[in-house]
């Protein structure tokens, strides 16, 4: 599989959300990342009936603080290791707002820093939610080497789209790509 045949860009996934959430009238959203997702943090209000999003993507001590290029390869994997804890209690049921339907869908941002430690939760995802729409973000940073793993993940069916950007971080990109879900979401 080619490169330019397995990665989309943000525009381009954002304009598949209306086909990914098609029929649906139920859908559990959650969007996941090491970084914060700008202007979003835990259960975010909608709007939308049957439309749950929940954004785990905040540091342990809940600050908005985006990884610097000092941060170390364990602080890192601690990062990403606290989100997906998050995320476990949100899919256990240990955070009572967060509503949980049939149809799930996550978006979980693949960085350098915590590059190995996100794509082995994003594996697991796939085993624990075969049913799950799963997507992953990741920017053009050392793409080289993140496109082996990449095209593993692509071609053994742990995820449905993988999406690469140019912005570093993905705070912004995750951001719009949470609001276009809610954008297309009826009623």
């Amino acid at each position: 599989m080619e490169e330019s045949e397995m990665l989309i860009k943000p525009e381009d996934f954002i304009a598949k959300i209306p086909e990914i959430i098609k029929g649906k009238s139920q859908l559990s959203a959650v969007f996941t990342s090491y970084n914060s997702i700008q202007g979003y943090r835990g259960q975010v209000d909608t709007g939308k009936q049957g439309l749950s999003v929940y954004s785990a993507s905040e540091t342990e001590n809940g600050h908005r603080e985006r990884v610097s290029e000092w941060s170390s390869p364990s602080q890192m994997e601690m990062r990403a290791s606290i989100c997906q804890q998050n995320v476990e209690q949100c899919l256990l049921g240990e955070h009572p707002e967060v509503v949980l339907h049939e149809n799930l869908f996550f978006m979980i941002y693949l960085g350098l820093s915590g590059f190995s430690e996100a794509t082995h939760f994003t594996e697991s995802l796939r085993d624990d939610f075969p049913d799950a729409y799963i997507a992953t973000l990741t920017c053009d940073c050392g793409l080289k080497d993140k496109f082996p793993s990449l095209q593993n993940l692509k071609k053994h069916g742990f995820v449905d789209e993988a999406i690469v950007t140019g912005q570093c971080g993905g705070s912004m990109e995750m951001a719009r790509i949470l609001e276009a879900l809610i954008e297309a979401w009826p009623n």
